[in-house]
């Protein structure tokens, strides 16, 4: 089994030989449930080594990337109001922009180019002028998890070279496709399961719901193809602007995941001998 220590140093991952992949869903708030994922694993000396992820995935999954601990990454949420990314901003021609979050990223990661990271990362974006959604590994990460977060008709599209892209969640909401062709296991941690909602009232309230079953449209396919997936029981009670929450959320993730550790542990052995 992997028996590596992180300790106050992110461990080679890029150096081990079994591959390892994590796959985070979009979800807004319930996308905070990921730290507590990442925690159970850390505190267990499981590390993957490959990550994708859209939208608060891939905020999540960029800091992990980059070495951050999971205590360093709950101190971001606390401290610095991380997911203030997904309220309203600074506007340009009617759309909030992303400049908080890429204040946050620039001052948290000390670092822009994927190639800088501690492991190998993928973000997924959809590109609004070919109308399909895409995997960016290479230039700019800041930059790319901009346009992963960057919610439609919210938030401003991304221009990353002469392509507007905008939330990756729109067309693909769990982007397990790099680590199919990369990793020799995969671990999914989904925060939008498709799940029976009675109290649905209000314009909003069906918006959300609405929301939930496109994405979940998009995804479940894809969540298939994990080796263990990771669907957090009670997410559904939290809507996707439930940041005020962020402590309960990450705990159901790391509870989750505890229930699952002997059951990973075990096939991580399996593929090791």
């Amino acid at each position: 089994m992997l028996t590596l220590s992180r300790g106050y140093k992110f461990p080679d991952l890029k150096a081990q030989n079994m591959k390892l992949g994590l796959c985070l869903s979009g979800g807004g708030a319930r996308g905070i449930a990921h730290i507590g994922v990442l925690k159970a694993l850390e505190i267990h000396n499981i590390f993957p080594q490959y990550i994708s992820g859209s939208s608060a995935g891939a905020i999540i999954g960029v800091l992990y990337a980059a070495g951050k601990t999971t205590q360093e990454i709950i101190d971001l949420v606390n401290q610095a109001n991380l997911f203030k990314v997904f309220r309203f901003g600074s506007f340009v021609g009617g759309f909030a922009t992303h400049d908080f979050l890429r204040k946050i990223l620039s001052e948290s990661l000390n670092l822009k180019d994927f190639k800088d990271l501690s492991c190998n990362f993928y973000v997924c974006v959809s590109n609004l002028n070919k109308g399909k959604w895409t995997i960016l590994k290479e230039g700019n990460v800041i930059e790319a998890v901009a346009a992963s977060s960057s919610i439609p008709l919210v938030f401003e599209p991304v221009n990353i070279n002469g392509e507007l892209y905008v939330d990756g969640g729109l067309l693909n909401n769990f982007p397990v496709e790099p680590l199919v062709v990369e990793c020799d296991m995969i671990l999914g941690s989904n925060v939008m399961p498709n799940t029976v909602k009675r109290d649905i009232s209000g314009v909003g309230g069906v918006a959300e719901r609405c929301f939930d079953l496109v994405v979940w449209n998009n995804s479940e396919t894809r969540a298939s193809q994990c080796d263990i997936l990771i669907d957090i029981e009670g997410i559904g009670d939290f809507g996707i602007f439930d940041f005020q929450k962020a402590e309960e959320i990450i705990e159901l993730g790391y509870k989750e995941t505890i229930k699952r550790i002997a059951e990973i542990n075990e096939r991580i052995a399996e593929l090791e001998f």
